[in-house]
């Protein structure tokens, strides 16, 4: 049975944000989000950064970046870059903001904020998209994700961030079946087989309409060329149709 993580120190109460997991250091590092830091408000669109050390006692610190931060948003598409020591976002919402960005973590107490200008047309404004990084091929990989700040409608494209050299963005060109259009499901990288995965999800095709959740799982096979979408039979029992939120929050 799933016991509570006993955790020190917090990070506030929110919903949404930009997480990445850094290896090197065993931590995990969020951004952002919908929330507030204290339990009865103001709520707000967040901007700040905050690491939790899973080394012994699990402990949330704030780190506190030199320059200008993106702007406060939820449910953008981030991860962690190993090769750079660094965080990579792009996008969320509010605002349908379409930059992409970078937090530099190489040396503690030095973080900084950094725009990142990138080659090549940027996917569209979007929220709830799935993300993963490919270490293979050095790049992040997003997928679907509703369109900017009106919660209904999503889309199944998928777009590459080349990490190297000069960061240059891509649409990706797919065979196959590709998955329903979806928000916030979530996504993985499985570096034995060089596929995405990814799992459940939600969309409102009518403004003010009901969402549909999700419990299909589905791969993008990049061993061939063009990279092959296909459904993935599961064994075992379906979990429930969701979508997928990170809440960090004191214990």
């Amino acid at each position: 049975a799933g016991v509570a993580l006993q955790v020190a120190g917090g990070s506030g109460q929110r919903h949404s944000p930009q997480w990445g997991y850094d290896a090197a250091r065993n931590r995990v590092l969020v951004f952002g989000g919908y929330g507030s830091h204290y339990p009865d408000g103001p709520w707000e669109y967040l901007n700040d950064v905050w690491q939790l050390s899973l080394d012994g006692t699990p402990q949330w610190t704030e780190i506190i970046p030199a320059g200008q931060p993106p702007s406060g948003r939820l449910a953008g598409a981030a991860v962690f870059d190993p090769m750079r020591q660094r965080f990579v976002g792009f996008g969320g919402t509010i605002g349908e903001p379409t930059d992409t960005w970078v937090l530099n973590l190489q040396d503690v107490g030095q973080e900084n904020w950094e725009s990142l200008p990138t080659q090549g047309e940027s996917p569209s404004g979007r929220y709830g998209t799935a993300s993963v990084y490919d270490a293979k091929r050095d790049r992040m990989l997003i997928f679907g994700g509703s369109i900017g700040d009106s919660y209904y409608g999503a889309l199944d494209d998928v777009w590459e961030l080349d990490l190297s050299g000069d960061p240059t963005w891509h649409e990706i060109a797919t065979a196959g079946t590709p998955p329903q259009a979806r928000r916030s499901g979530t996504a993985i990288y499985d570096p034995l087989r060089d596929r995405m995965i990814i799992y459940g999800g939600a969309v409102a095709t009518l403004e003010g309409g009901f969402d549909t959740f999700m419990a299909d799982t589905w791969a993008l096979d990049f061993t061939v060329d063009p990279p092959t979408w296909s459904a993935t039979a599961a064994s075992g029992w379906a979990t429930c149709r969701r979508t997928v939120a990170t809440r960090s929050s004191s214990t």
